[in-house]
C-alpha cells in the first residue's frame, strides 16, 4: 500500500513540499540514512528496480533523492512529474518513492487517476467533504482513507482487498473465511406447493400472478432509486408496531420507551 503517485492542486505544491521537507526532518533528525527505524529495500533486484525508476523519470526531484547500493539504501524520495507517462506514475514503487503531479481541478484529478489505474488497491483523499465524497464516488478502489493514509489497511477486523485489476476478493478475520467460502442455494419444492406455483406454466392468469407476488414479499421496493427509504403508510405503520426504526436509533428509542414505561410504573406504586 505504498502511495504510488499523489496529485496535488498547483496553486498547494510549494507548500506540499515545504511540509514534506518539514516531517522529513521531524522524522529523521539525523538524516534518513542514520535512522534507527528507516527499512532497507529487501533485496538487490528490488533496489535496482525502484532506482531505475529514479534514473529514468523527467521529472525534478525535490525531496531525498539519495542511494546506497552497498546498504540496499534508498532514501524517502519525491519527485515532481509534469506528465502521467513518466515512469515514477505509470510504474508502482512498493518502495519509499512517489510521485507528486500537479493538477489545475479535481476534474483533472479524477480524469488522471481513472487513466492510470482505474481500479486502485488504495485510494486516499485529503479534501473537504463534498470533495471526499465526490472522489468515493468516481473513483472504484479496494479500500480508501480520507484526510489520512493507509488507515483502513490497519484495522485487522476490516476486510482488505483489491477490486478488478488491483485483486478480487477480500480476507482478514471473517472475510478470511467467507472469501474461501461457497454458499450454495438448495431448494426443495414439496408437492403440496404444485398448485401454489403453477403460474410458472401457460397459460398464465392475472389471478395467479398476484399470488405468486404476495409469496414473494410482494409490492414495491421500499427505496427510491437513490437507494433512500420511501417513508410511506407502511413504513410508519411498521415503524409504530416495531416501536422504532431498526439500527441504532431504533433501539434507543426502545429504551427510552422501557425507561418511561418503568418510570410510570414506578410512579403510580409510589401512589
Amino acid at each position: 500500500m505504498a502511495h504510488n503517485y499523489v496529485l496535488v492542486d498547483e496553486e498547494v505544491v510549494r507548500p506540499f513540499v515545504d511540509h514534506l521537507h518539514a516531517a522529513a526532518r521531524q522524522f529523521f533528525p539525523d538524516g534518513a540514512r542514520a535512522s534507527p527505524d528507516l527499512s532497507r529495500i529487501v533485496n538487490l533486484r528490488h533496489f535496482h528496480r525502484i532506482k531505475r525508476m529514479l534514473d529514468n523519470t523527467r521529472g525534478q526531484i525535490v525531496l531525498g533523492g539519495q542511494t546506497d547500493e552497498d546498504d540496499l539504501f534508498i532514501e524517502p524520495t519525491a519527485v515532481l512529474v509534469d506528465a502521467m507517462d513518466d515512469i515514477m506514475v505509470q510504474e508502482e514503487a512498493f518502495g519509499p518513492v512517489f510521485a507528486i503531479y500537479p493538477v489545475h481541478s479535481l476534474d483533472e484529478a479524477l480524469n488522471i487517476a481513472r487513466r492510470v489505474d482505474p481500479t486502485p488497491l488504495a485510494l486516499f483523499a485529503c479534501g473537504s467533504t463534498a470533495e471526499n465524497e465526490r472522489i468515493l464516488n468516481e473513483i472504484t478502489s479496494g479500500g480508501a482513507t480520507l484526510n489520512d493514509s493507509f488507515f483502513h489497511g490497519s484495522v485487522n477486523t476490516v476486510p482488505f482487498g483489491g477490486v478488478g485489476g488491483s485483486g478480487m476478493g477480500a480476507y482478514r478475520g471473517k472475510a478470511s473465511f467467507d472469501v474461501w467460502t461457497h454458499t450454495r442455494s438448495v431448494a426443495e419444492t414439496p408437492r403440496w406447493m404444485e398448485p401454489l406455483i403453477r403460474v410458472r406454466y401457460m397459460p398464465y392468469k392475472w389471478s395467479e400472478l398476484r399470488r405468486l407476488r404476495l409469496l414473494n414479499g410482494g409490492g414495491t421496493p421500499d427505496f427510491d432509486r437513490n437507494g433512500r427509504v420511501v417513508r410511506g403508510f407502511r413504513y410508519w405503520v411498521a415503524f409504530v408496531l416495531r416501536l422504532g426504526a431498526p439500527g441504532v436509533k431504533g433501539a434507543l428509542l426502545r429504551w427510552l420507551f422501557l425507561l418511561a414505561a418503568g418510570y410510570v410504573a414506578a410512579l403510580r406504586r409510589s401512589l
